[in-house]
């Protein structure tokens, strides 16, 4: 695992992200959030251009040890990039795919996930919800002495811009060195050859015969789509199950739900009907239910929806025009 490296500049919405999402290839629209609620309510400011390369970046968000007077500081850059770095190539397949209607894209769809669970887990604005979604990250220790010094390093290096970053982020210290605890325990390779505990976490979602995994893509031909500040979006929270949106690109976005089955079938049949079923699906193998849908205008506005609601306070555009 490397972490030195001399990048200040660490964006928390990777640059290969908003590119996708640009009108040209280097600028992006900026609308800041001005009112929020149900749609007729909604309110966004007059679009600013914005380069993708200052934008939605703090500067040594991610170092937690750095030299004094030297360019040289510990980051999570490179664990990152082995994300950011086939971001671009799995959506472009998973778009082909979709124009195909093709039920070939497991793969591109939980991989695809993986990546954008990462940006969630380090987006600086889900820090509270990042924290409880993975609680027994907190405490947890690696077993290698070599990698538990870096956990160390990681908890105590030196941060001389820990207090302007909590400050601006309005958090304390305690929660910004448990956040980047979380993210080396949940992004760090412990075991050669094997999933780290963020893979582990996703394909537990997907592999499970308790949980219904479903997937929809989105995409459209004129209309464009929003790209959030907080990265992904919830599209269901309660007790039978959750589902979470995400942005693929300036005219496509991908909607996951996982249902627990228990809680959906309960008060639909006889209990033990219902305990039988549940038993016989333990047998089978995991399936993905896929949906594709094209130019379909009210989900454009549902997802618009959720992200403005949900970002921080700024979304982004390819168009000037957002439909609401």
């Amino acid at each position: 695992m490397k972490f030195v490296n001399a990048t200040r500049k660490q964006h928390f919405v990777s640059q290969t992200e908003q590119r996708l999402n640009a009108y040209s290839g280097d600028k992006i629209y900026e609308f800041s959030i001005l009112q929020r609620g149900v749609a007729k309510d909604i309110r966004l400011s007059e679009p600013k251009s914005r380069p993708i390369g200052g934008n939605l970046k703090i500067d040594d968000l991610f170092s937690f040890d750095i030299e004094p007077k030297a360019k040289l500081r510990e980051n999570f850059e490179e664990l990152f990039q082995q994300y950011e770095n086939t971001v671009s190539t799995l959506t472009q397949c998973l778009l082909e795919k979709a124009a195909a209607k093709s039920s070939d894209v497991v793969a591109e769809l939980v991989d695809l996930f993986v990546a954008k669970l990462m940006n969630f887990a380090r987006n600086p604005y889900c820090v509270p919800k990042m924290l409880n979604t993975f609680p027994a990250f907190k405490c947890m220790r690696p077993t290698d002495p070599e990698q538990n010094r870096l956990l160390e390093k990681v908890l105590t290096g030196r941060k001389p811009h820990q207090k302007y970053i909590c400050k601006q982020l309005g958090l304390s210290e305690v929660q910004y060195r448990e956040w980047l605890a979380t993210l080396f325990m949940l992004l760090a390779d412990f075991q050669q050859g094997q999933p780290n505990f963020l893979g582990q976490a996703v394909a537990g979602l997907f592999n499970s015969t308790e949980t219904s995994a479903c997937a929809m893509v989105s995409t459209y031909t004129t209309e464009k789509v929003l790209l959030s500040d907080r990265a992904m979006t919830s599209n269901l929270e309660n007790a039978s199950g959750s589902g979470f949106d995400s942005n693929l690109s300036d005219s496509a976005f991908v909607r996951y739900v996982f249902m627990d089955k228990a809680t959906v079938l309960k008060g639909r049949a006889h209990p033990s009907y219902i305990e039988s079923m549940l038993e016989f699906n333990k047998t089978q193998k995991p399936e993905l239910y896929l949906r594709y849908e094209h130019d379909n205008l009210e989900l454009l506005r549902n997802y618009n929806w959720h992200v403005i609601n949900q970002s921080h306070e700024r979304v982004f555009c390819a168009s000037k025009t957002v439909l609401l």
